[in-house]
């Protein structure tokens, strides 16, 4: 009767997703905050990386990330300079577990954060593209 429930208990086992290494991250992720406002990209290479945000009606605004690191729980850290004249000082954490990474960005100056879930750029724009050629053929009735 013992052996049922160990048994039962491994069948309906959490699995606990691994964190990411640092190659998983090079390439580039996209995402959204939570009241889908503010939309970020972000370019890792092995050193450095990119950040761009476009708040709603606004310039974009580019940070250069000068270093990177993730460590073996999945905990990412960056360090940014602004790369254009309307960015904000900003810091940014987060949790890599994949396919998502979730970052808070902050402010350094005036205390507002953002909550981004991040997922890689190129299987969302194939995606997208796929269903907007299959939407305009079925729009043309083909």
């Amino acid at each position: 009767m013992c052996c049922l429930f160990v048994l039962c208990g491994l069948c309906f086992a959490t699995v606990i997703p691994f964190p990411a290494t640092r190659a998983d991250l090079l390439g580039t992720w996209i995402g959204f905050d939570s009241d889908g406002i503010h939309f970020y990209r972000v370019t890792f290479s092995e050193k450095e990386g990119v950040v761009g945000a476009v708040f709603v009606k606004s310039a974009p605004r580019l940070y250069r990330i000068t270093n990177w690191n993730i460590d073996s729980k999945g905990k990412l850290a960056m360090k940014l300079t602004s790369a254009s004249t309307n960015a904000d000082n900003i810091v940014i954490t987060g949790k890599v577990q994949f396919p998502q990474m979730r970052l808070k960005i902050a402010a350094t100056h005036n205390g507002w954060s953002h909550e981004v879930s991040m997922y890689r750029e190129a299987p969302i724009e194939e995606h997208f593209q796929l269903l907007r050629k299959t939407m305009e053929d079925e729009s043309r009735g083909r």
